[in-house]
């Protein structure tokens, strides 16, 4: 039986070989579908293996360079840390004499010293945002030093032109610094007094443009060692030159120190895991189970992947139903020669074979080339370097053999229909219809999958994280697989009810319900993605809408605002504002309670409300000694939060009409009367004011002893009165003077803003302009406008669009191509009975019209009906004044249930021959 199994397969595909080359056109089309997610999966796994996954070499080369090892920053503790060239570590017990020592006590290059006499150590130190002055520009860079004049740290700083600085007064800028500074080689830039350790702006000559191959993107200045440095330097590491090399036994006495390696020779001759304390420390406690929500994103790109593999199948479907169908006769002359059914589909399947590797090698070839060519603009975009070219043999023939798979999915229905043809039927030119009860079964399990789709996708609303997901994809899978189920008989009700239509229209109705195994993958694949169009729009529109409607703005839109560091700053920013720009007015406002504040901060505090159900305990005054910060975990009542550029104010009336940009004379009087006016935009205080009075907490935390704070809770009672801040920016809560005082919070402003008003809305130059003169003085947060509500939906839906449009289109394309060829009989036959030579165009246009006007009239409703199950979803945890309303999606419906069917009756028309082919040729 193996060997009849076998030679049926193999004269089986050596007919689908013969028959690939007959028929080009029809079979270039089947290549293109099943070629099209191998390409698309090769390119993408390329582009991701070669630019983020480096080999061990690769990343040895960059954290290294040309040097022995790299020891990174220590931990608190001892560590035992894993054998790669990104060591992972987990905390090790105390081991006495290897036991960290402070730096403070000795300083870590000591102990590196200590641990490795012989060696030569080059230190690297690292400042974020130091501010730098160019011949053309500011720019907030970081600031590294060390040798990088050393050729052995090439591969760690690579030199892309001109040279390494040989002295102090020499650095190298990045390409990012370089185009900010309006920098090159030979100019000068200035490390600005604000950010440099001695108080004192230090100038350099720029000798060459550097950057670093894991982040080639970033803002960078490069010195020696001995450059002057700038404040909030720390170390980030130390390269290390050591008479051969740092052994393994080297890198464990560090690992005893706290200190991470990455040794050159460990990773060229790397001891067993058995000898390596970290896999066995690593392994004490078992992996713990997948999370619901990477298990929910693993289940949901499964069923997205399934869906666009279907839509494929469904796209070539056609194609292969067209061929069977073309071939009846040889397949039942094959059938009367002796072959019995399961070896006539063989010979169909065979053509998915040969089809699907055809696809799979050229899928191949395209993908890899395309990643190739793409691979500098991905570099940009990351950031990152990608290494040598990496491509996964097993992998790739996996994705290869996805186009077999496809194809043999695409040609499976047709394979069933033609071993179930008659012989005789076939052979005397008659056509069986679909029997009556198999259609019944299929509209009845196609309604059910409908019902129980939507069932999940409105329960979805009721789940959490994950199982919410699962409801959404898995609802929308059943729902269009039951459409797709529906799709035959939805094809012959339609046809039935067509005796009304023109004759164009008529003759397509009757020959789309005639050729069923051609006709519903075509409809399906329309309806799928005018389903997903009109889903897509319908959610997308919906939420923008909701999320208009509930956005807070941060600031308003006339204005610009500045952390700086006084009054006196405020002035001069103000002034050189007013130089540049038509600046209609200013203020500076003080926040003073727990927003942003410094760690470093002389003292820090809270203020929160006392809402209903707060326990009293927490609320009772008291004096205690507690950890550093530990005001940052201290919960009592509801933190007021800010949601604007100033935070929590003190202030008066004037204040708060100059933030939020409203007249309110109920929280005027509250204000004057010496009270707090509360924003409801993120907490509903109304239910904590009470009697016209709120209880207010105040967490204070004074510095102590080492590693101690003196904490001190207060509990007050001020009048209070809660306004809304719905569409204008919330400072969370705005304090009279006098409030202030009692909460004794007078003198404590962490936080000064100066906000200055434009005649109209900023504009991007402005707002550039603005970051400049922040940048001149140092202004590490820089220049804050309020950008409004980021709209990606329509960028998102305008690329949905696009691909339902294509997949519209192209699914329309392949039918209407492919029952014009298929029925070449029915136009020779209208030609030979005096039909007008327009006539093939006009039945062409039909085709075009009836297929995709079937694809929108199952796709609407259904899209529709996946859409209002989204928004179902998305409700949860919205507040009932603000829901989120179904929006009719009208760019997308037009797209897809107007534009889409006259643009494919149209190209039909115009691409379609006005003259049948002439009788007995070929295609």
């Amino acid at each position: 039986m193996n060997g009849s199994w076998f030679s049926s397969w193999r004269a089986a595909l050596r007919i689908s070989r013969r028959e690939i080359t007959r028929h080009r056109a029809r079979n270039t089309l089947i290549v293109v579908m099943l070629g099209l997610p191998v390409f698309a999966a090769v390119a993408v796994d390329t582009l991701l293996t070669t630019g983020m996954k480096l080999t061990s070499a690769e990343v040895l080369d960059r954290t290294v360079g040309g040097t022995d090892a790299y020891i990174e920053m220590p931990q608190s503790n001892p560590i035992y840390q894993s054998l790669d060239a990104k060591p992972h570590i987990v905390p090790a017990p105390p081991t006495g004499a290897a036991a960290p020592v402070q730096p403070g006590v000795t300083p870590y290059a000591t102990q590196i010293q200590n641990a490795l006499p012989q060696a030569s150590v080059l230190p690297v130190t690292e400042s974020f945002g130091a501010f730098f002055h160019g011949p053309d520009g500011y720019a907030n860079a970081q600031y590294w030093r060390t040798d990088v004049g050393d050729p052995r740290l090439s591969g760690a700083y690579d030199l892309l032109s001109g040279r390494r600085p040989a002295s102090a007064d020499e650095v190298d800028v990045s390409p990012a610094a370089a185009k900010a500074l309006g920098a090159s080689a030979g100019s000068t830039v200035t490390l600005a007094i604000q950010s440099a350790a001695n108080g004192k702006s230090s100038s350099f000559t720029v000798v060459g443009i550097m950057q670093q191959p894991d982040d080639t993107n970033a803002a960078a200045i490069f010195g020696l060692t001995g450059a002057p440095a700038a404040n909030g330097d720390f170390p980030e590491g130390w390269y290390i030159e050591n008479p051969g090399g740092v052994s393994w036994s080297q890198v464990e006495a560090l690992d005893g120190r706290g200190f991470p390696v990455v040794s050159r020779e460990v990773l060229a001759d790397p001891p067993a895991q058995s000898q390596d304390p970290y896999y066995a420390a690593a392994q004490l406690e078992p992996p713990g189970p997948v999370s619901s929500s990477a298990a929910a994103a693993a289940a949901v790109s499964a069923i997205v992947i399934g869906i666009a593999l279907l839509e494929v199948v469904l796209l070539a479907g056609p194609a292969f139903a067209v061929s069977a169908r073309r071939r009846e006769r040889e397949y039942a002359i094959i059938g009367a020669a002796g072959a019995d059914d399961k070896q006539v589909r063989r010979i169909v399947l065979a053509d998915g074979v040969m089809l699907g590797l055809v696809a799979g090698v050229l899928g191949t070839a395209v993908g890899l080339g395309t990643a190739c060519a793409v691979l500098p603009f991905f570099a940009r975009l990351t950031g990152k370097l990608p290494g040598a070219v990496h491509v996964s043999i097993l992998q790739v023939l996996g994705v290869a053999l996805l186009a077999v798979l496809l194809g043999l999915c695409s040609a499976l229905q047709p394979a069933r229909s033609v071993s179930r043809r008659e012989i005789m039927a076939t052979l005397s030119g008659r056509r069986a219809a679909l029997a009556h009860k198999r259609r019944v079964g299929a509209v009845v399990r196609g309604v059910l999958m409908i019902v129980v789709g939507a069932f999940v996708e409105f329960s979805a609303s009721h789940g959490t994280g994950a199982l919410t997901q699962l409801g959404i994809v898995g609802g929308t899978a059943l729902i269009e697989v039951g459409g797709i189920l529906c799709t035959p008989a939805i094809v012959s009700l339609v046809a039935k009810l067509g005796g009304v239509l023109p004759l164009g229209p008529r003759l397509a109705l009757r020959d789309c319900a005639r050729n069923l195994g051609r006709t519903t993958p075509a409809v399906a694949a329309i309806f799928a993605a005018v389903a997903g169009a009109v889903a897509a729009g319908g959610y997308l529109q919906s939420s923008i809408t909701q999320q208009r409607q509930a956005y807070q703005p941060f600031l308003l839109t006339n204005q610009i605002a500045m952390q700086v560091t006084g009054s006196a700053q405020a002035t001069q920013v103000e002034q050189a504002l007013r130089s540049i720009m038509p600046v209609t007015g200013s203020f500076v406002t003080e926040s003073i309670s727990g927003y942003q504040q410094s760690i470093n901060a002389p003292d820090q505090w809270v203020l929160s409300v006392l809402t209903p159900g707060t326990s009293a305990s927490c609320a009772k005054d008291s004096v205690s000694t507690v950890p550093k910060s530990s005001v940052e975990d201290f919960e009592c009542g509801q933190y007021i939060e800010p949601f604007a550029a100033n935070g929590e104010l003190v202030g008066g009336a004037q204040v708060l009409t100059d933030v939020t940009g409203v007249k309110n004379d109920a929280a005027d009087a509250m204000l004057d009367q010496g009270g707090i006016v509360l924003f409801d935009s993120a907490s509903d205080f109304a239910g904590a004011v009470r009697d016209g009075h709120v209880s207010l907490v105040t967490v204070t935390d004074v510095p102590g002893k080492a590693g101690t704070d003196i904490q001190t809770v207060h509990q007050y009672s001020l009048p209070a009165l809660v306004v809304s801040a719905r569409g204008i920016p919330s400072p969370g809560a705005v304090i009279s003077p006098a409030a202030a005082e009692q909460l004794g919070l007078v003198g404590r402003a962490q936080r000064t803003v100066l906000n200055v008003d434009m005649p109209g809305p900023v504009t991007a130059d402005q707002q550039i302009a603005a970051s400049q003169v922040a940048a001149r003085f140092g202004i590490s947060t820089g220049a804050d406008v309020d950008q409004g509500l980021p709209d990606t939906s329509n960028v998102i839906n305008l690329v949905v669009l696009a691909v339902a449009l294509l997949l519209a289109l192209a699914a329309a394309g392949i039918a209407t191509g492919l029952a014009l060829a298929d029925g070449r009989a029915d136009h020779e036959t209208l030609s030979s009975v005096g039909s007008s030579p327009w006539t093939r165009r006009w039945l062409a246009g039909s085709t075009a019209l009836v297929i995709t006007g079937l694809g929108v009239l199952i796709g609407v409703p259904i899209g529709f009906l996946i859409a209002k199950g989204l928004l179902n979803v998305d409700t949860i945890g919205v507040s009932a004044a603000n829901p989120v309303r179904f929006i009719v999606p009208w760019l997308n419906l037009g797209a897809m249930a107007v534009a889409t069917p006259l643009l494919t009756a149209l190209g039909a028309m115009l691409l379609s021959r006005s003259t049948g082919a002439a009788s007995g040729r070929t295609s």
